[in-house]
């Protein structure tokens, strides 16, 4: 019997560390996996998938992630066949910004000059 080619997964949502992801699922299948890895790397990472719903259609998040980063996930059904893979970015995470008091202008030095500079996201 030929394994199908599982489905890309549909992006959901992703926040800093949890990319959440669709998928629609064959249940001629009976095992799936969710691999996933940062963009450079070398090795996967993977989760099980165990599905019991009539439509196949599953929700699978992905916790732990680096916050900044970019990921290829891409699900296996049987351990053999690999599906396409779905890339996704991670949140940066949220640098408060300070504000500084405004120092006032010395009119007695007019080279002198003062500027606020708040920092941008990292």
């Amino acid at each position: 019997m030929t394994i199908p080619s599982p489905p890309k997964p549909t992006l959901i949502e992703a926040t800093e560390t949890v990319i959440s992801v669709d998928v629609q699922l064959d249940a001629s299948v009976q095992i799936y996996e969710l691999k996933w890895k940062d963009y450079a790397a070398i090795s996967w990472d993977s989760k099980q998938v165990e599905f019991t719903t009539s439509d196949g259609k599953v929700n699978v998040e992905v916790t732990n992630l680096n916050p900044g980063t970019t990921y290829c996930l891409k699900l296996v059904a049987e351990g053999k066949e690999e599906g396409p893979e779905l890339i996704v970015d991670t949140e940066t995470k949220a640098v408060p910004r300070s504000r500084k008091p405004v120092v006032p202008f010395n009119r007695s030095n007019p080279v002198e000059e003062t500027y606020n500079i708040f920092p941008g996201p990292s």
